[in-house]
């Protein structure tokens, strides 16, 4: 019997369609290297039901994904579109028994950049801070997170939205189980904020038709933040403990300030220290000058911060912030990225044992550009 993980029902003048992808599980696990800070991913966490499933109607279908560099066409016999945990392997930067890490998706602007290719381009995301020596920007991941370009194709115009039914939870009885074998580590409450750490990311090019053909006007790219009623806003930046001693890092007899950040000039240290401001749990070692940042922000110390969207500003309700559009007869190409925040203030050694239940769906609506 056919899943029907795709429908559509006619509304006045426009038409809604439904995508659903799944349920992708995923099971982190980490060593404890620190009480307050960025994990250290252990050498085999495990990845299970991994399972994307699509269906289609006359007008519109997920038809393709990237294997390695090779765009598959997903098609059965059936007209259903399957990838499942096994098939999925190979399709984007995904293996079976890869590890989701810590990343971050800071310092954006040195790939996400006006005149580059979207045809080709993939977010580019940075791996944890491994030295108080190197506190500006860290490496390009190349593992931690999952990536997959994706390539629409519709009959019609239309507009791709994130669905209501979308979530991203932990599954809290499965943390319980693991919580319970912590020895009081850590508990199942400490684990299910895993979820809050969780995101998603959308970047695709910005298309329109100007004389009959496909004229690219830029890029879109856009972070899913879940389980939040507005964006966060988190900020790129603060004191860390690297090395899990519970002391704040510190180099020449100073905090060292990790992140994006500029005017580092304006930095100061010592007098009141607000800790609210941290990110992350730490003390001042004896003997070293404490990094005061409520006073270096006030001096002129400024921030990068993560721009993000709720479910109700990516939904179809909202309508202001579209994930992609497909003009009629085209196949447009849709680069999807899960990962965690490292600098989101839940990203603690406890959730690398948590369990996180994922779903996403779409809502498209057929409807012209200027319409």
């Amino acid at each position: 019997m056919r899943k029907k993980h795709f429908e559509s029902k006619n509304l006045p003048k426009l038409q809604l369609l439904i995508l659903g992808i799944g349920f992708l599980s995923l099971t982190l696990s980490v060593f404890v290297t620190s009480t307050f800070a960025w994990f250290a991913v252990s050498s085999n966490p495990g990845v299970g039901n991994f399972h994307v499933s699509f269906d289609k109607n006359e007008d519109f279908a997920l038809v393709a994904a990237k294997k390695g560099n090779d765009k598959i066409y997903l098609k059965d016999e059936d007209g259903d579109t399957n990838i499942d945990s096994i098939s999925l392997e190979g399709y984007g930067n995904y293996e079976k028994g890869d590890e989701l890490g810590l990343v971050t998706s800071s310092f954006q602007n040195r790939w996400l950049k006006e005149g580059i290719d979207s045809a080709n381009t993939l977010p580019i995301l940075r791996s944890s801070y491994y030295s108080p020596d190197f506190t500006n920007m860290p490496p390009i991941a190349g593992d931690g997170f999952f990536q997959f370009e994706f390539f629409f194709y519709s009959a019609r115009d239309t507009y791709l939205y994130l669905a209501p039914s979308t979530f991203i939870v932990a599954d809290h009885e499965a943390n319980l189980i693991t919580a319970s074998k912590s020895t009081g580590l850590y508990s199942a409450e400490d684990l299910d904020q895993a979820a809050k750490a969780a995101r998603v990311s959308f970047f695709s090019g910005d298309v329109d038709v100007e004389d009959g053909k496909v004229v690219e006007k830029g890029t879109t790219f856009k972070i899913f933040e879940p389980n939040v009623s507005k964006p966060s806003n988190t900020r790129f930046g603060g004191r860390l403990d690297l090395n899990g001693d519970g002391d704040y890092d510190f180099s020449n007899g100073k905090e060292v300030l990790f992140g994006e950040c500029s005017n580092k000039d304006k930095i100061v240290y010592g007098g009141d220290i607000d800790k609210t401001l941290d990110v992350f749990n730490g003390n001042t070692r004896e003997g070293v000058s404490p990094l005061n940042l409520k006073e270096s922000i006030s001096n002129g110390l400024e921030f990068a911060s993560e721009s993000t969207f709720t479910l109700n500003q990516l939904g179809l309700d909202d309508g202001t912030n579209p994930l992609l559009y497909i003009p009629a007869k085209t196949e447009q190409r849709l680069v999807v990225t899960i990962y965690l925040e490292g600098w989101d203030a839940q990203a603690t050694n406890a959730i690398g044992y948590s369990t996180l239940n994922i779903k996403l769906a779409f809502n498209g609506l057929y409807k012209s550009k200027g319409v």
